[in-house]
């Protein structure tokens, strides 16, 4: 059995999926038999919605990265006995939290600066780190040996900068030696151990042939090289196989991979499932778009296309965008039929909608965004408490994060914090500390119950010992000083997941002798931005909520949304549909499907025009209705905008 199921954005090659899925089981296949492999994990939490099964035992449904990890813990044995690198023999391997694997390879990005490396670089360490490790992950989703990075990425660009790639890759070297003798390993380090050790181990495939008999992908056509060849080496030992493909082709950073999978697993066996489009027009106008996206003829439009895109400033954006919703809203249109798409989280969109929202008794979300962990008020007063307890010498609360500490841990109001907080900053001598309150004057101006509160926490900070890891000290804030609020139980996901995290990057990091600090170092990535992450009811809420929402256009595809409104604003930024590449990025140049030599302007092209095109028809394949595009010559900044989707919109009768 090899069955193919081809259609377009929208065409319901899921729901078909899905179907078999359920068929194959109810008529007597043992769901254990049945691999399937689906794009992400919204996408797989949707998959196993409502399935109406007769008998199941395990259900397979992973993504790849869902499946890579199921695997090395499984037969971690075999990967500590394939593999001379590992030199921490755990019971079970170490999976990384992104802060775990930016802390340390920060620090090796950090080491290697003060020697002088990536000095044409003027960026930060924690953008260098990003970048690296997605070039680390980039390589392992190609099945490229991580030490050819730098080798690569040599072709790219009109400078040669052989020196800067080299110096590159001795970093990279020097993070995956660590993470591997650690046995802590990030998305990237986990697939090269996959690829390189299971997947060459005999006894590991005869395991695999034994208890898997068929194969489910969804959207093959995003699937990366990596999981593709995956597929193609164990396709001898399956009696069926269904592939779902978006005749759309991929987008993003999936498109380097474009045609990958239709070159090396689709054959002539297959029997070929079409499934119409569900909007004829918008097909057929996309398919004229991008023929003569970079030609000067002018074309027709849709009548459900209405552009806006020669404004002057961004402002000119917002203001029509929100008069446009509250239009919307008026003629009766349901909050969860709109969805707004911007280039880039806006914060001032963000509030003008939270506030429509509010007036109106409506949700939005933004569905790009998870907040950041410090925006959750309990974690707030558990991460300043921790300062304040351990005064970090490379960390200086200022005035306004002492005022709101006061205001949150103590239930002060905004003027009798901002008094406290002068006070004890007037009488402490290089930074604010908890001091003795013997004023008063202030006592007399601060309620007794907010001063027992203030001293309550003092007390806290002279009974525990300094050398206390700060998960453990975080539990004793949580517990003394938060429990007992009216409030806790709304906020109560804030702090402990930040106890949990913390102890996960703490035991995670404790055996790399080259980050001193950890405690520090946890509460340094806290206050660089890191962001919460989501528990499976607000997964389950971004997928089925009643909101209006707001999102960047990847995101918004990722979330398998589908509107009948959609409101595009700021079209001509080019962070609408962004380059997939920089300095030193090009998930093109390090694929498996790289043609070789230098990295040119015909290639940049391409690639522009695929992503953009790619990118195009999910988005407006999603809508069931009108689309309203909005775009200004200048940004915020004053600089002036275009970009390919401009100039292909522009052409437009």
């Amino acid at each position: 059995m090899k069955i193919l199921i081809e259609g377009d954005t929208k065409s319901g090659k899921t729901t078909l999926l899905k179907k078999k899925y359920i068929q194959m089981i109810n008529g007597g296949i043992d769901s254990q038999e049945i691999l399937v492999l689906i794009a992400n994990r919204m996408e797989a939490i949707k998959f196993k919605e409502n399935l109406t099964l007769e008998y199941s035992g395990e259900n397979r449904i992973y993504s790849y990265f869902g499946f890579v990890q199921h695997e090395l813990n499984k037969f971690w044995p075999l990967i500590l006995k394939k593999s001379k690198k590992i030199h921490k023999l755990n019971i079970l391997p170490t999976f990384m939290t992104f802060e775990a694997s930016q802390c340390l390879m920060g620090k090796t990005v950090e080491y290697y600066r003060k020697q002088g490396f990536l000095g044409e670089l003027n960026i930060s360490n924690e953008d260098i780190s990003k970048k690296l490790l997605s070039n680390i992950l980039d390589a392992s989703l190609n099945n490229l040996v991580y030490t050819k990075i730098g080798d690569r990425l040599k072709s790219f660009g009109e400078v040669h900068r052989d020196e800067l790639y080299d110096q590159m890759n001795i970093i990279i070297d020097k993070y995956m030696e660590k993470t591997l003798e650690n046995g802590s390993f990030d998305y990237g380090t986990s697939i090269y151990l996959y690829n390189n050790f299971l997947l060459e181990d005999d006894f590991y495939l005869d395991n695999f042939k034994k208890n898997t008999s068929y194969l489910l992908v969804d959207s093959g056509e995003i699937g990366s090289i990596a999981e593709v060849d995956f597929i193609d080496r164990i396709k001898g030992y399956l009696k069926g196989f269904i592939i779902t493909l978006n005749t759309d082709g991929p987008y993003g950073i999936h498109s380097y991979s474009k045609g990958y999978l239709e070159k090396t697993i689709i054959d002539s066996e297959y029997k070929r499932i079409k499934l119409d489009s569900r909007d004829i027009e918008t097909h057929n106008f996309l398919n004229r778009l991008e023929k003569n996206i970079y030609s000067y003829e002018t074309m027709d439009g849709l009548p459900n296309l209405h552009l806006d895109i020669e404004n002057e400033y961004k402002s000119e954006n917002n203001r029509k965008v929100i008069k446009k919703v509250l239009e919307l809203l008026d003629d009766s249109v349901s909050p969860l039929d709109i969805s707004v798409i911007v280039p880039q989280n806006d914060l001032v969109l963000e509030f003008a909608l939270e506030k429509i929202g509010r007036e109106r008794g409506f949700k939005y979300m933004n569905i790009g965004r998870n907040e950041r962990l410090l925006d959750n008020p309990y974690a707030y007063i558990l991460v300043i408490s921790s300062i304040l307890f351990y005064e970090f010498k490379e960390i200086d609360l200022n005035f306004d994060e002492i005022k709101v500490f006061f205001n949150l841990a103590l239930g002060l109001d905004s003027i009798r914090s901002a008094l406290l907080a002068n006070y004890i900053g007037s009488r402490s001598r290089d930074r604010y500390r908890l001091i003795n309150i013997d004023s008063q004057e202030i006592r007399k101006r601060i309620p007794q119950q907010n001063i027992e509160k203030y001293d309550k926490i003092r007390d806290i900070f002279n009974k525990v010992p300094k050398d206390i890891e700060l998960y453990d000290f975080f539990e004793i804030i949580y517990i003394e000083l938060i429990a007992g609020e009216e409030e806790f139980f709304k906020n109560i996901k804030g702090c402990r997941e930040l106890i949990d995290s913390s102890k996960k990057f703490i035991e995670t990091l404790h055996n790399f002798e080259n980050i001193k600090d950890l405690n520090y170092e946890f509460i340094k990535f806290l206050r660089d931005g890191a962001k919460a992450s989501e528990s499976l009811i607000e997964l389950d809420e971004r997928l089925n909520g009643e909101y209006l929402s707001i999102s960047t256009p990847y995101a918004y595809i990722n979330s398998g949304r589908d509107s009948k409104y959609q409101i595009w604003t700021d079209i001509r930024n080019k962070n609408f549909i962004p380059d997939t590449k920089n300095i030193l990025q090009n998930s093109w140049v390090l694929s498996k499907t790289w043609k070789g030599g230098r990295f040119s302007v015909e290639d940049q092209f391409y690639i522009e025009k695929i992503n953009t095109m790619g990118i195009l028809r999910r988005l407006m394949k999603s809508c069931h209705g009108d689309i309203y595009v909005y775009g200004s010559k200048y940004s915020s900044g004053s600089h002036g905008q275009g970009g390919l989707l401009y100039g292909g919109f522009k052409k437009i009768k």
